[in-house]
Parts: C-alpha cells; sequence; structure tokens
C-alpha cells in the first residue's frame, strides 16, 4: 500500500480541522482542553509507555531559560496531573 500524498500540520488542532474537513486521516496525541468534533472519532491506543520530555543546556541556565524549563514543568503537572512524574533536574 502506498500513501504518496502527505500533510504536515503546524498545530495539532490543525489535524483535527483537517479530518473533520474530509481531508483524510490524522494521527496526534490525546491532550486537554481539546475541542471533541462531530465528524472526528478518537480510536485511543493504549499499551504505549508515556513520552518523555527533556530539556538540556549547558552550564547554569539563564534567567529566560530558567523560567521556560518551569513553565513548561508547571504546565505539565497542571494539563497531564496523573502522567507527569517528578523533575530529576540537580
Amino acid at each position: 500500500m502506498k500513501w504518496p500524498q502527505t500533510i504536515e500540520a503546524t498545530s495539532i488542532e490543525l489535524v483535527a480541522d483537517y479530518v473533520a474537513n474530509g481531508d483524510g486521516f490524522g494521527v496526534s496525541i490525546a491532550i486537554a482542553p481539546m475541542e471533541q468534533r462531530k465528524q472526528v472519532r478518537v480510536l485511543p491506543l493504549t499499551g504505549f509507555d508515556p513520552m518523555t520530555i527533556g530539556v538540556l543546556w549547558r552550564r547554569e541556565p539563564s534567567p529566560l531559560v530558567r523560567t521556560v524549563i518551569d513553565e513548561i514543568c508547571d504546565y505539565s503537572r497542571r494539563t497531564f496531573p496523573d502522567w507527569a512524574v517528578a523533575s530529576r533536574e540537580p
């Protein structure tokens, strides 16, 4: 089977928009809150390990980098409280 056409969406919401418009199939991740569209059927894929998100930097992080790290951690804990794990940073 060949699937010669592909589209790269610039946001997760666009994947659902394209599918709702009848432009094909889409694969995305389950994030909350996302608007459910009646034209899109969700098929949960169970049995996959959680995705790990990490940050790598050299030396002591600048105040800007520290703020970004803290915000990403806070967002993850608020959005995915059942999946978030404790930080492993030094």
